[in-house]
């Protein structure tokens, strides 16, 4: 999602709202039941990261999947399991906000303080389904829960944050890219008109890969006809060969360019 709708945010959360919201659905369609129609499952987890980390349109669009599967299961818990999904995804924006606001970080250790602020704000709602849950919860799964869901909520966080960050990366060097390929073409129009100075371009095994108008008109190449040969094959007398070739090496090899000075070069029709 992240790659696929790279550019429009809107797209990128209702999509991603979409996929969390699934993934909420089928643990409540698969849960652990403890007393009919009382439901665990990691939609805390899912709901209160999506919304932190990918914005107020995921967050709503799980949601509302969320609570509708909630409502049409029904059972003892429903409206307890109600308010669980509203708390999650309204902890989570709150989060979100505060560290836009710069007032808290994201980190794991962060995340994980987080993890264990909701879901043990979140014991009081489970707990107030009824009696018979309350007890077979505290007897099976109590610490289960304590244990994994505020740990699983950093992991699930950190793993989306780390993504987020990694496209960011991706952007800003694709359009550092563009940039200097950007550059480099104007400099390639600008070198190519200047109708006085010949200007060359070369790999260091003496390819061309650069040819201007000047270059053409002082060596009787064209540009088709040079792009692509060995520079010594060019415009480099033989005896001159070996000498160019070590200057060359040394220029690609040190970074230092080659000292200025005067050298009787050949045309393609073999004058000097």
């Amino acid at each position: 999602v992240l790659r696929v709708y790279r550019g429009r945010p809107i797209a990128e959360q209702l999509v991603s709202g979409l996929l969390f919201g699934g993934i909420c659905v089928l643990g409540m369609w698969s849960p652990i039941e403890l007393v009919p129609g009382a439901l665990i499952d990691a939609r805390t987890v899912v709901l209160s990261m999506a919304a932190l980390v990918c914005g107020p349109w995921a967050a709503l669009l799980a949601t509302a999947l969320a609570i509708s599967v909630r409502w049409e299961l029904g059972g003892a818990g429903m409206a307890n399991g109600m308010l669980v999904i509203l708390a999650s995804s309204g902890l989570g924006l709150l989060y979100r906000v505060l560290h836009q606001c710069r007032r808290v970080p994201v980190t794991p250790l962060a995340m994980l303080v987080f993890g264990v602020f909701l879901h043990g704000g979140l014991l009081g709602l489970l707990f107030l389904i009824d009696h018979a849950f309350t007890l077979r919860f505290q007897q099976q799964w109590f610490m289960a829960y304590l244990l994994v869901f505020p740990v699983a909520t950093p992991l699930l966080g950190w793993l989306l944050q780390d993504l987020r960050q990694r496209r960011t990366i991706e952007d800003a060097l694709a359009e550092h890219v563009a940039k200097l390929q950007d550059s480099e073409h104007r400099l390639h129009l600008l070198l190519n008109d200047l109708p006085a100075i010949s200007v060359q371009g070369y790999r260091p095994d003496g390819t061309t890969v650069y040819w201007n108008k000047a270059s053409e008109l002082l060596y009787g190449y064209s540009k088709q006809e040079a792009i692509g040969k060995s520079l010594l094959e060019l415009i480099i007398p033989s005896p001159m060969h070996d000498g160019v070739r070590q200057a060359m090496a040394n220029m690609f090899a040190t970074g230092q360019p080659i000292p200025a000075g005067e050298l009787r070069l050949q045309r393609k029709d073999g004058s000097l």
